[in-house]
């Protein structure tokens, strides 16, 4: 019995100095089950943008094969270690069971499926968290010179989020990770365009002027940035443009399809239409949208060299909150036209047309608002313009004619169109109380016409008759005392 306990004593003795050899030859495998020192460090983040970290799985375990943290120095997963994932809460339930991107054991072991996209992965998770109002587990403000830093993170499987609405980085926070901002902003530029003959664009400006009833063509181009996400374009058109409902969108020369690469909403009260891209976008892709409006009768003029105008905003708002805009604006013009005597005296009962040539040339139609207020029609019809006082609003810049079709009673005709020039200014004039009876009367500005009284002609029984008796008169007189006198020299003669 003394000599088995001896062997026995040698045998464990063995075991442990074996035991000793292997795991001096052996890898050192660490299997942790919790932890909560893990960090995501976001690198050169973009000043005063908001970062969002989801966290999608909980990492119960995993095996640290070689000991150094089961990250690689890139900070990525290290393939070698083992890890074990469980979800995180039900709120991520089903868009692990449904989608393509894991898979679920008996024991609720969730894997990622091989050849996974992250970036598909990651835009489908946020698109998801945003549907089912998923709240981030923290969201950091960038600050000038500084990083974004999540601390103190419980190991898992996390979502990374920026204002630009792209992923940052999807993967475990076993230790540490580090992800180098690398976004880019888009760029909207909106312009008012010109089209040549074949409709290539011949012009695009930031400002035009046009008559009422004209039509005014827009298009806006977008840059795509790199990590789009969230494209939503909003246009907001003032109330003297009417939107012609005729948008073409267009990435390249491919002309995309609306209800499947986009969605058009026109019954927002705030925004004239609003365009989502629903269509997969690209960095460096340039989106074209085209669409025209006409400028109505509602449309303000521009007072003093272009003081005020007729806008159409655009704004593109990408991610979850970050935006960029561009604005054109169209300009038209009134004048006030006078019918004065030449004085003052304001003199009614004139009417006239308007044209844009001293001869011939094209008429100008206008409609008649209420009395004393026109605004410019491209339908023709017979209306008049009516004065003494006259408001004509809704002109481009330009050289135009005033034809006198009616003169007041008393007064003389105009025999010529008379002219005047638009020129990025409302035409406006000045009048005052007169001091006898109290009726306006001309002061400065505007478009003064005036009329001069016509020529008196002689009335039957007055001075004038009286005059052409006495003279005619005197003239028979005259010759008959010619006459007498010839007779007398012609008898002396004899």
């Amino acid at each position: 019995l003394k000599g088995r306990k001896k062997n026995m004593k040698k045998f464990l003795n063995f075991m442990l100095i074996l035991a000793v050899a292997l795991f001096a030859i052996v890898p050192r495998v660490s299997a942790v089950t919790t932890g909560n020192d893990g960090s995501i460090t976001i690198r050169n983040p973009k000043v005063g943008e908001e970062y969002s970290i989801y966290k999608i799985l909980t990492l119960e375990s995993y095996v640290d094969v070689d000991g150094d943290g089961s990250v690689t120095s890139e900070g990525e997963s290290d393939e070698d270690d083992g890890y074990v994932y469980k979800q995180t809460t039900d709120a991520w339930a089903d868009f692990i069971e449904d989608s393509s991107y894991f898979t679920i054991d008996a024991n609720g072991t969730v894997e990622l499926v091989a050849g996974t996209d992250a970036a598909e992965l990651a835009k489908d998770a946020l698109a998801y968290a945003k549907l089912h109002g998923i709240d981030p587990i923290e969201v950091i403000e960038a600050e000038e010179g500084k990083d974004v830093e999540f601390t103190g993170l419980e190991y898992g499987y996390y979502l990374v989020d920026t204002t630009l609405g792209t992923l940052c980085g999807l993967g475990t926070t076993s230790k540490n990770i580090i992800i180098n901002e690398k976004n880019t902003d888009p760029t909207v530029d909106k312009n008012i365009v010109t089209y040549a003959q074949g409709g290539t664009v011949a012009t695009r400006n930031k400002a035009n002027n046009k008559f009422v009833g004209e039509i005014v063509y827009y298009e806006t181009q977008i840059d795509v940035g790199s990590g789009a996400y969230n494209y939503v374009l909003y246009d907001t058109m003032s109330e003297g443009l009417t939107f012609n409902d005729d948008i073409v969108v267009k990435i390249g020369t491919t002309t995309l399809d609306i209800g499947e690469d986009y969605t058009v909403n026109k019954t927002n009260a705030d925004y004239t239409f609003i365009i989502t891209f629903t269509t997969e976008l690209e960095s460096d892709d340039v989106i074209v949208v085209t669409y025209s409006a006409t400028l109505n009768e509602d449309a303000i003029t521009a007072g003093n060299n272009n003081e005020t105008g007729n806008t159409n905003e655009t704004v593109l708002k990408y991610g979850n909150s970050q935006s960029v805009g561009s604005e054109t604006i169209t300009y038209t013009y009134k004048f006030d036209l006078i019918k004065t005597n030449n004085g003052t005296t304001i003199l009614k009962d004139a009417e006239f047309e308007l044209y844009d040539s001293e001869t011939g040339g094209n008429r100008i139609y206008v409609v008649e608002e209420s009395e004393g207020y026109y605004y410019v029609t491209q339908t023709p019809n017979d209306v008049q313009i009516k004065a003494g006082v006259a408001e004509i609003r809704g002109l481009a810049n330009g050289t135009y004619y005033l034809e006198e079709t009616r003169n007041p009673d008393g007064y003389n005709k105009l025999l010529a169109r008379q002219r005047f020039v638009i020129e990025n200014s409302d035409i406006v004039t000045t009048l005052a109380k007169g001091t006898e009876n109290g009726a306006d009367v001309y002061t400065t500005g505007g478009v003064q016409v005036i009329n001069t009284k016509g020529t008196l002609l002689p009335e039957t029984g007055g001075i004038g008759t009286t005059l052409f008796i006495v003279i005619g008169s005197g003239m028979v007189l005259s010759f008959g005392l010619l006459l007498v006198t010839k007779l007398r020299m012609s008898k002396e003669e004899n």
